[in-house]
């Protein structure tokens, strides 16, 4: 049995994709606590992991094509 965790196994190609998720989530709560008196702060967080989460996607897909 192929182990998960390894580098390159599913788990690993599967991870920003995960963080992408959270990262919206994280975008949209810190919007919603924003627009109700909250910090910025939070918003500007999921923001930053979203655009982290994109670009890991975008060098997996990146290193997927040029094989």
């Amino acid at each position: 049995m192929e182990n998960p965790f390894r580098d390159g196994g599913p788990l690993d190609k599967a991870m920003p994709y995960c963080q992408s998720a959270l990262a919206v989530a994280l975008l949209g709560d810190g919007l919603s606590r924003w627009r109700h008196g909250g910090s910025v702060l939070w918003a500007l967080l999921g923001g930053l992991l979203m655009a982290l989460a994109c670009y890991e996607i975008y060098k997996q897909l990146r290193s997927r094509f040029r094989r």
